[in-house]
Order: structure tokens, then sequence, then C-alpha cells
């Protein structure tokens, strides 16, 4: 026993038994639980914000994507997937009958189609022809649309009207059917247009309905329908709708046309009947595909950016992280911690992505309003636009939480000063060049596809359509009702108007025409010519034109020559044909002195009729179609209800836009408001369907190009601050800055280069998907795959650049007493 007295024992303390430790009430331990995490929101929120500018770049990111995300499958929604306006719309159905030969369509004249109606047994038919007429009602005259309907038109179809009725259409009944927005400009409520009167053409009509907004059929420039006329005029041609019967199928419904065709048209014919819904957005249906993808790409490039940022962000706190779980934080709640960053990230480019695909929306739907079938279906209110939104942002917050762990300590050992190292694993470097070649091959991809929708663009617009529109002003003239008008006031006002605008300072030339290039056709004349040793058909475009109209248009004369005034007067008109009639006519002879060698009085070209001018082809059905075989008759022997003004100036043809409309108004103010404008608008309208493909194509490649150079910059950013300790002691050692950023730059161009030659294997892929889209380039043209390698090769030496030149004035001194 040592000594001092008897050694005092204090006996250990027993450890609790398990019923006896004690436990904090469950109510208080979930109220515990629920403020740690409100805390750790908190502490995540202050973090962010202390680093505003790589917090917004990640935000901003995400909103880009998740913006154009959901704005692509609204669009894609509205146009495709939305279901039809029409009760039981997939029995809807259209007829077409087609010349085998040529395949060339038919419209139906007024018997032929009560033929088809009363012998097809499987569909109820309705008919319906569209063109632009002269409207009067509140307010003054307008050129509106206007669809001359059959009797069971809105029956077929099944739509009941917004604001009075839809009803039957007999022909010669004086009722009439109006838009929704023709309504909106004759009275502010469409309630009170019902029993309004109204002119169309030279006929009045009361309004008996208005129809919805949603409603755009047969196209949605319609704005009036109109029964047929009790005397249908020469020349109308119906195209045909139909709603098959209760169990009918449309194999059946094809099996029965054919039967009708047959009957009707003869063993030469075949007749086609396609579902509504594929007639009216097949067209579109590639385009909005691919544009779907490709913001789809684009939402997971910026999730690859923000993964890149964050993983960067992450690995930089490995200390605090290691820290923290030193102090008796748990592993558990510190995993919770780093995940809600990611969380809270994608929260915000939620918040900030759906404010820009409401706006992108908004402007699309409006923009296409004219050009895209169901424009007005497009909205931004609809329970599936916001399960795309939830979509697009659950991806966005999975990838940004598991980034955001991507520093949490994983069994490391403490370095000798108690916390882990900062610098980044091999695993993690690579991760952040994959997610970098990513994100640049994403771009090269979709920087292919816009630079070969817009070569497509360059192509149609350097076509040769047979006519100069520079410097060319048009108005667009309702002269009367009838197709053909013989009207002498009408014809007297033409030679007035012409008389005044030649006198207008800076014209070179003006005529008048009943068609304009490079889409307005509204008469063919269909020939066949069949002897022993030739079989041949011909379908010609028609036109009435004044002298001036060929000078006007800038269209070259390939033989013979032009008209001129004495021409009106001449008691046989002679005719100028185009290039390709002329070679139809007469192979292999000249044809001017010859006759056409048919006769069609009501076109005003008779057996006498000789060819007096050869002039070039000119476009009429779009520049992607062929030139057009043509046969021009002086105006005067063959008048027409709508004319087109066309007037070349020496200068900028804008100056003359007021002067022409306001000659026009006092000359004749009873005429419809004229739509005056240059030629060129007019061309540019006639692909609007192209630029409609382009412009998004080339938004989306621009923001893949941002989105990739915004995640090279933060993945060099990251990288440099990991190689601080490396490039300090090369600097020491005297490495120049020079030296230094080239060293950086060579690491980043290699990465940048590696994502280069991946999207150009994509892109060809991608291109060859989009060759339907494209019009004179071809799926791998050469030039525009290498103008994008280049582009964004430049792009990702100038986004490497400012943290390489950032590095390279870093004090090494001060750098290595940091470290």
């Amino acid at each position: 026993m040592p000594a001092g007295g008897p050694e005092r024992r204090v006996p250990a303390p027993s450890a609790p038994s398990r019923q006896c430790r004690a436990r904090p009430p469950p109510g208080r331990a979930r109220g515990s639980a629920l403020t740690d995490r409100l805390n750790d929101l908190r502490r995540v929120a202050r973090g962010l914000a202390r680093q505003p500018g790589p917090t917004a770049l990640v935000v901003l990111t995400l909103a880009l994507g998740i913006g154009l995300n959901t704005a692509a499958f609204a669009v894609a929604y509205g146009v495709l997937w939305r279901p039809l306006a029409y009760p039981d719309a997939g029995r809807l159905v259209t007829v077409t009958a087609l010349y085998h030969e040529n395949e060339a369509a038919s419209g139906f004249g007024p018997d032929r189609f009560r033929e088809w109606a009363e012998r097809l047994r499987v569909a109820g038919l309705a008919g319906h022809e569209t063109r632009e007429r002269a409207v009067r009602g509140a307010g003054p005259a307008r050129i509106a649309r206007v669809a001359t309907v059959t009797e069971r038109f809105f029956d077929v179809l099944g739509v009941p009207a917004a604001a009075g009725v839809a009803p039957p259409l007999p022909a010669g009944d004086p009722r009439a059917v109006v838009s929704a927005r023709l309504a909106a400009s004759l009275s502010a409520a469409p309630a009170a247009v019902v029993g309004l009167g109204i002119t169309v053409g030279d006929a009045p009509y009361t309004v008996a309905g208005v129809m919805p907004s949603a409603f755009a059929f047969p196209t949605p420039a319609v704005d009036v329908w109109v029964p047929m006329p009790a005397a249908p005029p020469v020349g109308t041609s119906f195209d045909v709708v139909g709603r098959l019967t209760p169990g009918a199928t449309v194999e059946q419904a094809r099996d029965d046309a054919a039967r009708v065709v047959r009957d009707v048209h003869g063993d030469d014919w075949r007749a086609a009947v396609i579902p509504l819904e594929s007639a009216l957005l097949d067209a579109v249906r590639p385009a909005l595909t691919a544009a779907l993808a490709a913001a789809m790409l684009v939402l997971l490039a910026a999730c690859a950016n923000a993964v890149t940022l964050l993983v960067g962000r992450s690995l930089a706190r490995r200390r605090e992280l290691a820290v923290r779980l030193a102090l008796g934080v748990g592993l558990r709640r510190l995993y919770w911690a780093t995940f809600a960053e990611g969380l809270v990230v994608a929260a915000a480019g939620l918040a900030a992505g759906s404010l820009l695909a409401w706006a992108a929306v908004r402007l699309f739907a409006t923009s296409a309003a004219a050009v895209l079938p169901r424009a007005a279906e497009i909205r931004f209110d609809d329970p599936m636009l916001l399960a795309a939104a939830a979509a697009s942002s659950l991806v966005a917050a999975v990838a940004c939480g598991a980034a955001s762990t991507a520093g949490m300590p994983r069994g490391q050992r403490l370095g000798p000063s108690g916390v882990a190292s900062p610098a980044a694993t091999p695993t993690a470097r690579r991760l952040r060049a994959t997610l970098v070649v990513a994100q640049v091959s994403t771009a090269v991809v979709l920087l292919a596809g816009a630079g070969l929708l817009a070569r497509s663009m360059d192509a149609l617009l350097a076509e040769d359509g047979g006519f100069d529109s520079s410097r060319v002003l048009i108005a667009k003239l309702m002269l009367g009702d009838s197709r053909f008008a013989d009207d002498a006031a009408s014809a007297g006002f033409v030679d007035r108007l012409l008389a005044k605008v030649r006198t207008l300072p800076g014209v070179d030339a003006a005529g008048l025409g009943s068609l304009l290039p490079p889409t307005d056709a509204p008469t063919t004349i269909n020939l066949r010519f069949r002897s022993d040793t030739r079989d041949d058909t011909l379908s010609m475009s028609f036109g009435a034109v004044t002298p001036g109209f060929f000078e006007a248009l800038g269209t070259p004369l390939h033989a013979g020559r032009r008209f001129d005034a004495a021409d009106d007067r001449a008691e046989t008109p002679e005719v100028v044909v185009s290039a390709s009639t002329a070679r139809f006519l007469y192979p292999d002879a000249d044809a001017v002195g010859r006759g056409p060698r048919f006769a069609l009085e009501r076109f005003g070209i008779a057996r006498e009729t000789t060819v007096q001018g050869v002039v070039a082809d000119m476009k009429y059905a779009g520049l992607e179609a062929g030139p057009d075989a043509s046969i021009y008759v002086p105006w005067r022997h063959r008048p027409m209800g709508l004319a087109h003004l066309v007037v070349r100036t020496a200068g900028d043809p804008t100056g003359l836009l007021s002067a022409v409309r306001d000659l026009i108004q006092s000359l004749n103010p009873g005429l419809a408001v004229p739509e005056v404008r240059t030629l060129d608008d007019h061309v540019a309208d006639s692909i609007a369907g192209r630029r409609l493909q382009l412009v998004p194509a080339a938004v989306v490649g621009g923001l893949a190009l941002l989105v990739a150079m915004v995640g090279v910059f933060g993945a060099l950013t990251r990288a440099v601050t990991e190689r601080r300790r490396e490039l300090a002691v090369r600097a020491a050692i005297g490495a120049s800055p020079a030296r230094l950023v080239r060293l950086i730059m060579r690491g980043s161009l290699a990465v940048g280069a590696v994502g280069v030659a991946v999207g150009l294997v994509a892109a060809a892929g991608v291109g060859r998907g989009l060759s339907s889209l494209l019009y004179g380039v071809g799926p791998y043209d050469a030039a525009t795959l290498a103008a994008v390698a280049g582009s964004v090769l430049v792009a990702t030496a100038v986004a490497s650049l400012l943290p390489a030149r950032r590095a390279a004035r870093v004090d090494p001194l001060i750098a290595l007493k940091g470290d």
C-alpha cells in the first residue's frame, strides 16, 4: 500500500441501460431537425450571396437551359400534341383527286363536288375555296381572306360559334360567319357583331356568328366564311374535308374514295385520303421536333456547365467540410447541406427560366401567327407546361445537387494541418474536362444546324426567280369581286393610276398585273398535247398585265417584244409567253409569230392569237418551287378583280410608300385600303417559314455557344486555382507571363479541339437528319462545318484568355506564402 493512506477508489459510473437513456420528445426532435434544415438553407443562401458573380453565372446558364426547353415544349405541345380544336378530330380527313401521271392535285368544281358528296358512303364532305376579297362593314373597306364554303362546312368540322351560331350555309344564303380577329376590329364586344350587315365583294351578308379564336380552318388567315353563290362563277374549285361516319376507318375511306374516283374521273386518276392532323402538321413536324431536341441539348449543356462550376466550388470547400465534420456535424446533415446548395441554385434557375420561357412563348406565338398552323394555341398556361418546367428543373436539381457534394470528405486522411487537401483529384479533373468537351460538342452540333439552315435561306434568296426585287414597290388592289372583271370603269382607273404613278419623282417604270412573283398566281391553265409521237402535259400560270409590268419587275426578254399601248387597243390580242411555255408549244421552232395552238375565250385567247414575245420564266409558287410556265395577255382584254401595282424606282422605294397609297385612295376612295410595301418585303414573307426555322435555330445555337464558353471559363478558372502552386514555382524559376499564358491556353484549346472534333462527327449525323429542311446545300457542307469549327475554337481561345492572363499576373512569392 503506498504511503499516504489507503487508496480511494471511485467506482466508474455504470453505463445507463438502453431503457433508461433520455430521449427528446418526438415532436421536439422533428422540430429541431426542421430548424436545422432551414438553418442550412439560410447558410447556403448567405454563402451563395457572398459570391454573386459565380452564383449569377450558374443561375443564368440554368435559366437559359430551363427557359429554352420549356418554351420549345410549349410550342411543340401547342402545335403538334394539343388535341385539335374539333370534336372527334381523329375522324376528320382531307380528300383529294390526283392525276396519276404528274400527281398534280385537282380541285372539285361544284358539280363534281356534289357527285363526290352523293357517292362517298363512309364520310360526309364539305368544300371550301379561299381567296382575297374586299370586305366592308364598320370602318373603312379592307382586303380580307374569305372562304367560300359548301352547306355542311360547319357541321362537318363540328365547332360551335363563340357568339351567335355557325349555321348550315346553303348556296345563296345571305348569312356569313366571321373570325374573332375580324369581329374585334368591327366592335369591342364580339356578341355585338352578330346581326351586323357586311358586304363581301359585291354581295351583302348578315353576320350569323363569330368563331372562336382557335378556329383556323382552312388557314389562320381566313376572316370570313360565306356560302357558295346560287350561280357559282366559272372556275370555282373546292378543296374537300370530310368527317368519317361512326365506325369507319381511314383505310375504308381510302377504298371507298378509290371507287368514286374511278367512277367520276376515270382510271388515270387516284384519290388521296389523309387524316386532317397529318395534312395540317406533317410539313412543320420535322422542324419543331428538331427544335425541341436542340432545346434539350442546351438544357443538358447548361446542366453540365452548372455541374462544372459547382464541382469546382465544392472542391474549394473541402477544408470547410472537413472541419465541420471534425467538429461533430453529422455526415447526413453535411450531405444535406451541400446537396441543398444545388437545390437552391436549381430553384433560382427555374424561377428565372420560367420568366424567360413566358416571354419567349409570347414572342414566338406572335411572330408565327401568319406562318405556323395552330399558332393561336401556343400558350404558357397549360399544366403540361408546368410539368415540362418541373422536369427540366428536376434534371437541373439532381445534377446540381450531386455536383455540390463532390467535395464531401469520403474517408480520406487529414493532412498535417488537420484538414483535407484542396487539390482536385484526377477523377475530378477528368470529369471537368469531359463536361467541357460535352458542352463544346453540343455547341458545334447546334451551330452547324443553324449554319445549314442559314445557307439554305441564302441559297433561296440567290435563286433566279425571273425578276429583280431591288428598288421595287408593290401595292395590292381589289378592283372587283369576281375573278374576271369586265368593268370599263375599272380599266379607266388603271389607266389614270399608271399615268399618275409614272409622273412621280424617281419612278423608272410602272405596270399592273393579276399575278406577282414569287407567290401570287391565282389562275392556272392545264394543257395536254397529244399526238402520235408526243403526249405531254403542262400547267401554266395565267396573267393579265399592262405595258410596263415586265419592265418594272426587271424580267428579261428572250425574244420578240413586250406589251405596249397598241396591244390594249388591238381587236385580237397577242400574247407573251415564258420560255418554258414556248418550248412546250414549239420544242423545235421559234414561238414568236406563231399561234399558241389552243383557244380559251374566257382567258382572252382566241384562235387567231399569236405569240409576240418570250420572257424569262418567273416563280409564282414560291422560291423553292421550279420556274413557272406562264402565259400573259394584255390587261384590257382580260381584266381581273385582284391586281398588283408594280413600281420600279431609281432609289429607295420606301420614300414613295405614302405617295403611292395616297394617290390610289385619291383616285378611287371606294377601294379597300391598299397594302403598299416593297417587293423585297414580299419576297421575305414568301420564305417566312424558313425564317421561322432559322431564327430559333440561330438563337439556340448562340445560347449553346454562350453556355459552352461560360463552362470553359469556369473550368479553366478552377483549374488555374488548383495549379496555383505549380504556376508560382514555374514563375519563380524564370517562366515568363507569356509562357504561362501559352501553357494554360494550350491545355484549354486541346480540350476545346476534342469537343470540336466530337461535335463535327455528331453534326454530320444531325445534318443528315435535317436534309428535308435544307435547300441548295448538302447536309455535310464543308464550308459550314469549317466555319462553325473555327468560330468555336476562336470563342474557346477568347474564353480561356482572361483566366490565363490573370494567373500569369500572380506574384509567386505571395502565392507560395499563401499556400
